[in-house]
């Protein structure tokens, strides 16, 4: 049986918050935060999706250093029309890690939670690694 889903537009009214996988534009990354620490718990996870190599950084002055992983995407797509998008390379795969590069019991499970949703995510034990590579590569 599938439990239902409850939306919201608002983020204060979420509680019991495990995960939370930011995924705005970089210029919204320290308002995000602000608000995303006053409703996270000791034990929330974030993890930013966002390009560019200060991100955790910018996590980290608003968030405990505690609750950030890092973390990247890998997808190669282009709006081609209004509302198309064309994905034009290899499977978009979520790329995350412990700041700290040692993989923790946390990342672990998050890691198979993302595999048993389908999703295609790889837990590394050197994240900064995989974001500057990711960054070189934009570039």
């Amino acid at each position: 049986m599938v439990n239902p889903v409850r939306a919201t537009s608002n983020f204060s009214e979420v509680q019991n918050i495990d995960l939370v996988l930011i995924c705005v534009k970089t210029w919204q990354l320290k308002e995000v935060a602000k608000i995303i620490n006053n409703n996270i718990g000791e034990n929330s996870v974030i993890i930013s999706l966002l390009n560019g190599v200060e991100n955790e950084d910018i996590l980290c002055s608003e968030i405990s250093k505690n609750n950030v992983l890092g973390g990247l995407c890998k997808v190669v797509s282009k709006v081609e029309d209004y509302g198309v998008i064309n994905h034009m390379s290899y499977e978009p795969t979520i790329v995350f890690g412990e700041l700290n590069i040692n993989n923790s019991k946390r990342a672990v499970e998050i890691e198979q939670t993302f595999k048993k949703a389908g999703i295609n995510a790889v837990l590394t034990n050197n994240i900064q690694q995989e974001i500057w590579t990711k960054f070189f590569v934009n570039i």
